[in-house]
């Protein structure tokens, strides 16, 4: 049996961990922006800011280089390499997570586990720093992504079960958890029912729609989504269709400092991970300076407002990007002109390639290449391209396993950068952390994810712990209606815990933020949770207390 590390022990040095490594004092900070480049490895770090250093023709660093304090562990409870779900679960929840799960407590899993874990707490959805920030202290919250806004390092912000890939459940958690502000990708998934909880929470919804994206200036809350899926690649975007990640990070924060109590932002370059699953170098480096534009303006804004903490760091590394690799010999002699000076000529990811190459007719692919990316295809790459022209792609996690033309493309344009991959996976190394608070009180040094929670927590001056927080407002159904007739009805898009109170029908409708008594509608401080994993509800403890 694996070594269970004792949880007295681990909180023991966690403790100390956190005084050796952050400020002994933090300042609570009106506003606080979390910010994620997805899959980043500090292998994408280098590469992209060398990228730019030859593209731009100037020693231009990135936004974020003076801001770069220490180092972050990604380790799920069960493994040093994490899956998104448990990477941002942890990071938003304070508590050591598995991968699948979103914002709700694991399971056990004895065999495996680093850390010890509370059993009696299973699947307990857990509050996350964004919905404490919004219950306790009163703030606007938002997110800004380019992904689907269900996809798992948003969903992790706000939602809560214990499968990442219940895309409709997560998207009603979603809807109901009273954002503020939501821009980004997903339109698939804003159903009938998720437009009747938008609007019910009196949310506005612009739906691929940028110039009224642009010009939106009302007050209140709003969704604007700008693709079914993800949003393009940052060099495949057409600004006409889609805003940039600078562009929806600026917009947001404009929106949500308006709020005297302040905000807490969560904004994720999405897809840097992708790109990494990939081996797309140009979508890799692309992506990551399009998250980096983001961070300027984050940075910008918080040192102009004095009262805003920033923290920057990958939720994990995907694909152990290198820059140097084997074939790449001696490169130690080599200029950048041999690392980029082919790859600086890239107009188009291996996305949008596959795209424009996989219904044109053989002779079309060295003309259409060549458009593209400046290069003139030998013939053992021609040959490559038409051999797998048929080989759709699969799920962007699993192009790199299996022969189709995706990889072919980003293979030949691999052979072109001076990048290399240990895996199309996620991998377990530490990856960087970046900090700016007001008074220079930041984590330095090598911290957990689960630190990174503590400091966040403290910049936002919580004063009870998430996990009393979580008992607070996630509190098992029939504790809370002890000696009650409760029947829970099951639906995929509503299912309902209804309550012999009294002589009274309560009706609590699963992810949404009201319940009923006696035909009356009562609000929620925040929606109940229906984890179907256990057959049970979670909901504030305080519900009773509402209708008295």
């Amino acid at each position: 049996m694996k070594k269970i590390i004792n949880i007295a022990l681990f909180m023991c040095m966690s403790a100390a961990a956190f005084a050796g490594n952050f400020p002994e004092k933090v300042k609570p900070t009106k506003n606080v922006i979390i910010m994620v480049p997805d899959g980043v490895s500090n292998g994408v770090l280098s590469a992209s800011r060398w990228y730019q250093r030859y593209v731009t023709d100037v020693n231009y660093d990135l936004n974020l280089s003076d801001y770069i304090c220490g180092m972050v562990e990604t380790s799920s409870s069960n493994s040093p390499m994490s899956c998104s779900a448990a990477a941002m679960s942890t990071v938003m929840t304070g508590v050591s997570s598995k991968a699948g799960y979103i914002a709700a407590y694991p399971h056990l899993d004895p065999e495996q586990d680093i850390y010890k874990l509370d059993g009696s707490r299973t699947y307990q959805p857990l509050i996350t720093a964004m919905e404490a920030g919004r219950l306790e202290k009163g703030k606007s919250i938002g997110m800004v992504v380019t992904t689907k806004f269900y996809h798992a390092t948003p969903a992790s912000c706000v939602a809560h079960t214990d499968d990442r890939n219940d895309s409709r459940v997560i998207a009603y958690q979603a809807a109901s958890s009273k954002l503020d502000v939501l821009f980004g990708g997903g339109n698939k998934r804003v159903n009938d029912v998720a437009k009747e909880i938008l609007e019910d929470q009196g949310i506005e919804y612009i739906h691929e729609d940028v110039k009224a994206f642009r010009s939106y200036d009302k007050e209140g809350r709003v969704w604007a989504l700008f693709n079914e899926s993800d949003l393009s690649y940052d060099i495949d975007r057409d600004d006409t269709k889609e805003p940039s990640l600078e562009e929806m990070t600026r917009k947001a924060i404009e929106r949500l400092s308006k709020d005297k109590d302040g905000f807490v932002l969560m904004v994720e370059g999405s897809q840097v991970d992708f790109a990494a699953h990939a081996t797309d170098p140009i979508g890799i480096v692309s992506e990551f300076l399009a998250f980096d534009r983001a961070v300027g303006v984050a940075m910008d804004f918080a040192k102009k407002d004095g009262n805003t903490t920033v923290v920057v760091l990958p939720d994990h590394g995907t694909s152990g990007v290198t820059l140097g690799k084997f074939g790449y010999s001696k490169g130690y002699r080599k200029g950048l002109e041999k690392a980029y000076g082919d790859m600086k000529n890239f107009k188009a990811s291996a996305d949008k390639l596959t795209v424009l190459l996989r219904d044109c007719r053989p002779e079309e692919i060295r003309p259409i290449f060549k458009q593209w990316t400046g290069l003139d295809l030998t013939d053992k790459e021609y040959a490559s391209l038409v051999e797998n022209q048929g080989k759709k792609e699969g799920h962007y996690m699993e192009v790199v396993d299996s022969e189709n033309l995706f990889k072919a493309i980003a293979n030949i344009m691999s052979d072109h950068a001076a990048f290399g991959y240990s895996s199309g996976s996620h991998t377990g190394e530490d990856v960087f952390l970046a900090a700016y608070h007001p008074k220079g009180q930041i984590p330095t040094g090598i911290v957990t994810n689960v630190q990174v929670n503590e400091y966040i927590c403290k910049a936002l001056g919580l004063k009870n712990s998430l996990l009393e927080l979580s008992d607070k407002y996630f509190a098992d159904h029939t504790k809370v209606f002890a000696g009650m007739e409760c029947k829970v009805v099951e639906d995929k898009d509503c299912p309902q815990l209804i309550v012999d109170c009294k002589g009274k029908e309560l009706v609590i409708p699963g992810w949404r933020s009201y319940f009923t008594y006696d035909g009356k509608r009562y609000e929620l401080p925040v929606h109940a949770v229906y984890m179907k994993v256990d057959g049970k509800f979670y909901v504030p403890k305080e519900i009773l207390n509402i209708i008295k």
